[in-house]
């Protein structure tokens, strides 16, 4: 499983980055577990 760490003050281009990196992973390894993860309920606050 891979996890992308979301918290206040992100840059976007960050986790959209590693997204389509495992998007494109996932092409390869079927069923390839991806999440999004943050310390706390709610909506996260990026860069910006």
């Amino acid at each position: 499983m891979y996890g992308i760490l979301l918290y206040d003050g992100v840059e976007p281009i960050d986790v959209g980055a590693t997204f389509g990196v495992l998007s494109m992973a996932r092409r390869t390894v079927a069923g390839l577990p991806v999440l999004g993860g943050a310390r706390r309920e709610g909506p996260v606050a990026c860069a910006g």
